[in-house]
């Protein structure tokens, strides 16, 4: 009963939802009515042109993003050249035999989408979808019983992990200078645009005239007291930087 409803229900979504550019065409297109509505506008100019120019200015409408598509874009196609390689189908067609019913086959293929996820987002996606094809297929062959609409869904695991990964959006955003800036202290963020995760050992804040120690970002910042005499130092400063935090 509930397969024949899940059915139904996918059949009638089918017919009636649209593809997704339209969505965004009419999801655009109320906007720009709410806008005229209910936006606020400088008094004697003309709604219309304000609302173009907003939409199409570089620097705070849409195309703004357009750097931000091409990463995604990018990783996207990366992900799915490199999940389509001989060597990567081969290593799916090896581990698409190793499992003996649905509930194996489910853990398998999330485990390894959200290995891969970690990785490179299009790839985790790109892997999990052909591993769990892959895995309905060789069940089916061996007539084993299967819940496939579980097994696909485990490939999809992946997006639980990406964005702790190396292509995560914020993660790739702290990484310039302009990203880090937004939310931590200019002093954390050096010229290259990378980030100063910790800060081992005593370190004199010239500025200030504080003592800084080493601990970690939630740590209180002065926590030594003003003037410091006899501190001795165990090691050598280190400054440890990450490629992007959360």
């Amino acid at each position: 009963m509930i397969s024949r409803l899940g059915l139904s229900i996918s059949h009638v979504f089918r017919k009636l939802i649209p593809d997704p550019l339209v969505i965004a065409i009419l999801l655009t297109l109320v906007t720009i009515l709410v806008a005229l509505a209910w936006g606020r506008f400088e008094p004697g100019s003309d709604r219309w042109l304000t609302i173009l120019d907003s939409w199409q200015d570089s620097k705070t409408g849409i195309w703004k993003l357009l750097a931000f598509a091409m990463q995604m874009s990018m990783i996207l196609l990366t992900g799915h050249v490199l999940a389509s390689t001989r060597p990567v189908r081969a290593c799916i067609g090896l581990v698409a035999d190793l499992p003996r019913g649905t509930g194996s086959a489910a853990a398998m293929v999330g485990f390894i989408a959200a290995a891969t996820g970690l990785v490179n987002w299009g790839f985790g996606l790109i892997v999990g979808a052909l591993l769990a094809r892959e895995v309905g297929r060789r069940l089916s062959e061996r007539n084993i019983k299967a819940h496939y609409p579980l097994i696909a869904a485990a490939g999809y695991m992946g997006l639980l992990t990406w964005h702790g990964g190396l292509s995560g959006s914020a993660p790739l955003s702290m990484t310039t200078t302009t990203g880090a800036e937004k939310v931590l202290p200019t002093a954390y963020v050096s010229e290259g645009g990378a980030i100063k995760v910790l800060d081992f050992g005593i370190a004199k804040d010239l500025s200030q005239g504080k003592t800084k120690t080493g601990a970690g970002m939630g740590t209180v910042d002065y926590m030594a007291p003003e003037q410091y005499t006899d501190a001795k130092r165990v090691d050598q400063r280190a400054d440890v930087y990450a490629l992007g935090m959360t």
